[in-house]
């Protein structure tokens, strides 16, 4: 009989030690659901509504459970609006052992835009649609990219096809500065007719918002027209000068874009700065079954690691999720010749970060 209870007593002691060994291997989990609400518990019963309110919860999970297995942020099926980046640094890295993981939840298929939707549209006519859009005249909101029925849609441009030719470009330096480039300079481009014809019925607003991009070699810059002399027929652009090495010249292509009259083919869009946004539809593109999507932000996701300190973000993973609509401002001096788009910040960042992995996203 004692020989039992000895026995007995093993097994429960074998077991209490399977169990301890069985939750502390156990991955810790935080659920995310389109109807959740950041203030929940992030359970599966009481999830999470946003990425920021789940690695919020991360950070307050004890060592212990952080300490062993990866630590899972599950993300519900549906349509997740971001109205600012996801941000994460050094102190949300994962550790080899204990990676942080974002995840779909088995079947789903999570969407995180970086944008709101655009509703509220009517017809000007058959060919022209427009929606009101009082954030714009009221607030200053404006955006430059446009997505219609999930694909970005063209900001009205001309032409529409091809480009056009500079005739001949001069450059007055303002400032020299020190350095191969002139710190301040005016360009002037002279026209062909073609051209002209494009910049002789612009508005005051559209001397505002309109933008030449030119293409020369294996560069394009980007700039809003500063001025334009009819008797000249040239347009005038200020910022840096011209690099010496690729200065735009008489086989420089370009085209314009932003402005109302520009507004002419199928898949164009244009924004008014009193809040009236107007679309030429596609072919097969029905008023009843559009979707229309604006970006509010540039960035989806962030890691900013700390270069000073040495302290990496490392050891994170996304996985089976979808991003997208974001956008991107021109500033107010435009961009400066660059190739590839070089200078310009993607919609994903990684900065002094190691071990990042997306994962059939």
């Amino acid at each position: 009989m004692s020989l039992i209870k000895s026995y007995s007593r093993r097994l429960l002691l074998l077991l209490g030690f399977a169990l301890i060994s069985a939750v502390s291997h156990a991955s810790a989990k935080i659920y995310v659901s389109t109807s959740g609400n950041d203030s929940n518990q992030g359970t599966k019963e009481f999830p999470l509504a946003s990425l920021k309110g789940a690695v919020s919860k991360v950070q307050a999970l004890p060592k212990d459970q952080k300490s062993d297995g990866p630590v899972e942020i599950i993300i519900g099926d549906g349509s997740y609006f971001m109205a600012e980046p996801l941000v994460l640094e050094p102190g949300n890295s994962g550790t080899e052992n204990s990676p942080l993981v974002f995840k779909a939840e088995p079947g789903a298929h999570p969407v995180f835009y970086g944008g709101k939707i655009i509703s509220g549209f009517e017809k000007v006519s058959e060919n022209l649609w427009k929606a009101r859009i009082p954030e714009v005249a009221e607030t200053g909101w404006y955006f430059e990219q446009l997505y219609v029925n999930g694909k970005r849609a063209i900001r009205a441009k001309s032409p529409n096809k091809g480009f056009y030719y500079l005739k001949d470009v001069a450059e007055t330096i303002v400032d020299k500065g020190k350095g191969r480039t002139a710190d301040l300079a005016v360009q002037k481009f002279k026209l062909f007719q073609e051209g002209i014809k494009e910049v002789s019925a612009f508005s005051a607003n559209d001397f505002e918002d309109a933008v030449v991009t030119l293409y020369h070699k294996w560069d394009n810059t980007r700039k809003r027209i500063t001025g334009f002399n009819p008797d000249s027929m040239a347009i005038y652009t200020v910022g840096q000068g011209m690099k010496p090495w690729n200065i735009p010249d008489r086989k420089t292509r370009y085209t314009i874009e932003n402005f109302k009259a520009a507004l002419d083919t199928c898949g164009e869009w244009y924004l008014d700065r009193s809040g009236e946004l107007y679309y030429i539809p596609r072919a097969g593109e029905t008023i009843e079954k559009l979707e229309v999507m604006a970006p509010v932000v540039s960035r989806i996701v962030v890691f900013e690691g700390d270069e000073k300190s040495g302290k990496k973000v490392e050891n994170i993973r996304f996985e089976n999720l979808s991003f997208r609509v974001s956008g991107y401002k021109m500033p107010l001096a435009g961009n400066e010749s660059a190739q590839a788009a070089s200078p310009i910040e993607a919609a994903v960042m990684a900065d002094f970060a190691r071990n990042i992995h997306f994962v059939n996203c």
